[in-house]
């Protein structure tokens, strides 16, 4: 009797750390201490826990992404203002013509296609382009009926501006822990563990390790059992069929 032998590499992150959470269960049922692996569990569980870090770094990361969304929803807007002027410089009405041509050419054209900018340019140039537009400007908005415009661009500014520093906030208190290194440690732990109860069943008899080779080989070959159901779907989408 011995416990089967899995390739973990091809779980991917959280069936990784669950299957290793599913083996400590196992373990700490069975008393590491009475199973003489107390060391070696105490190393595992060690690596298990920044395995737990590592992923939550990967979870918090997705709000990489959010921000990106935002500045592409105040990209949107701010091309849509822009629009919005250009179109009135063609106005049939001569007043706002006039008004939104001295938009054009006196704020517009200064500022440019702002959407190029980093982001922390972006948002300066948002804020400096809505202080001179509300500002100096107010008449012209007023004849252009844009206020509408310029209040939903300062919304996306400040859902942007609020989340980049969200961002770095947590990016300040991040991790140095990276997913490839920790389960690489994980594995080996596992495997130094693993081999030990080996090397004692052969020692001391498989009586004291049964129950718990019974329930780990049990949980091993569900997990073996979920990566070739994978394996096969895979192979179906790849032929085609």
């Amino acid at each position: 009797m011995e416990i089967i032998k899995i390739n973990s590499n091809n779980l991917r992150n959280e069936e990784h750390n669950s299957f290793q959470d599913g083996v400590v269960k196992l373990v700490e049922a069975a008393d590491p201490v009475a199973l003489a692996i107390d060391a070696e569990f105490v190393v595992y569980k060690t690596a298990l826990s920044n395995e737990k870090e590592a992923i939550e770094y990967i979870s918090k990361n997705s709000k990489s992404d959010v921000l990106t969304d935002l500045d592409t929803i105040r990209d949107r807007t701010f091309r849509g203002l822009a629009l919005r002027i250009d179109s009135d410089c063609y106005h049939y009405d001569a007043t706002v013509s006039n008004a939104a041509n001295k938009l054009q050419s006196e704020v517009m054209n200064k500022y440019g296609n702002i959407v190029k900018d980093n982001f922390q340019e972006e948002t300066s140039s948002v804020n400096n382009l809505i202080a001179d537009l509300t500002g100096t400007y107010a008449t012209e908005i007023g004849l252009l009926g844009i206020d509408g415009w310029i209040t939903a661009l300062q919304q996306d500014n400040t859902d942007f501006n609020e989340m980049y520093y969200q961002r770095i906030d947590e990016e300040s208190t991040k991790t140095q822990l990276r997913m490839k290194q920790v389960r690489t440690q994980v594995d080996t732990a596992y495997n130094v563990m693993v081999n030990r109860i080996n090397a004692l069943i052969i020692v001391n008899g498989e009586a004291h390790y049964k129950d718990l080779v019974l329930k780990l080989n049990e949980l091993l070959n569900k997990t073996k059992n979920t990566l070739a159901q994978r394996k096969g779907r895979n192979a179906k989408d790849d032929s085609g069929n």
